[in-house]
């Protein structure tokens, strides 16, 4: 049979019956002679990553990595020390996939005013094969905010965003401390959607654990009461079987949307539960994981108020 070209990033000699990956690239041990050699990606930029301190916690963003190395198994491992402090804490590992483009990490349990570093280390299935060290990744440093009064945070969320499910939205308010009660005040929670809608956040809060009871006020819904209030019945009793009582008000005259934690948190969103777009169809992408459906335009507003701690 007549030679083949050779994968890319290698080279083969006349005598040769395989091709060898050319210097700094490489193949793995379980990948067959005819898959591309890869390098290790690349790593973070200056400007990649920022943080946002509020209170005892910070949220980390980071851009993709701007080289793959020509793969798709790429992770970023999150870490974090005092600056006083050799002793890196990690934050976890997140996956390319998993992320669905968007990186980002919450954490807590951070001293008030405190200088700390952040690292965000890019590796790849052959970065073990070309001994990166950790030392190469990113840092950033940052003072962690002060304690002593309430503060507000605000984020846009813009019309047809992606990635903004009910955990990116409310996992700050979750860590740490987790709220024994949460309150929840939208007028419009009446259809369908709308009450999956509140499941869903209930759901979010079942997984946070610690949770004891959820009050719900909300306005009814003319011309469907009765399946309105067996709707609730359902998710009440759902929630019964994981230790969680729900308590159910009516008002008509709610307006605004607030939802208060027992921890300290408040968040008021401008259109409540409900920002989600409706999906394309029942087989469209976004229809089940709600990280990838589409959103309208609102503005989530958090308080926390460190006096309930």
């Amino acid at each position: 049979l007549p030679c083949q070209p050779c994968p890319a990033n290698s080279v083969s000699s006349a005598a040769s019956s395989n091709c060898s990956c050319v210097s700094d690239t490489y193949r793995l041990a379980t990948e067959n002679i005819d898959t591309n050699c890869t390098s290790p990606p690349s790593q973070l930029a200056s400007g990649d990553i920022q943080v946002f301190p509020f209170l005892a916690w910070v949220n980390i963003s980071w851009k993709a990595t701007a080289d793959s190395g020509g793969r798709s198994d790429v992770s970023y491992s999150v870490s974090l020390r005092e600056e006083s402090n050799t002793t890196w804490l990690d934050l976890g590992t997140f996956s390319t996939s998993s992320m669905q483009g968007e990186f980002f990490t919450t954490t807590g349990g951070l001293q008030p005013y405190t200088q700390y570093i952040v690292r965000v280390f890019v590796s790849n299935g052959v970065s073990n094969l070309a001994n990166i060290p950790e030392s190469t990744a990113l840092t950033l440093k940052f003072t962690s905010a002060k304690a002593a009064t309430c503060q507000h945070e605000q984020i846009v969320i813009r019309e047809g965003d992606i990635g903004y499910d009910y955990h990116r939205v409310f996992d700050r308010c979750l860590r740490g401390r987790t709220p024994e009660s949460v309150e929840v005040e939208d007028a419009y929670v009446r259809s369908n959607h709308q009450i999956s809608n509140f499941l869903r956040f209930c759901e979010l809060l079942v997984l946070a654990g610690g949770v004891k009871r959820i009050t719900l006020t909300t306005g009814q819904d003319e011309g469907a009461e009765q399946q309105q209030r067996e709707h609730f019945e359902k998710v009440s009793q759902s929630l019964s079987s994981h230790g969680i009582r729900l308590e159910i008000k009516f008002s008509t005259t709610l307006h605004d949307r607030e939802i208060r934690f027992s921890n300290g948190w408040v968040v008021k969103i401008g259109r409540g539960l409900d920002y989600f777009k409706a999906p394309k169809g029942r087989f469209s992408i976004g229809f089940c994981e709600m990280k990838l459906r589409r959103c309208h335009e609102t503005t989530i507003d958090y308080y926390f108020q460190p006096g309930k701690v």
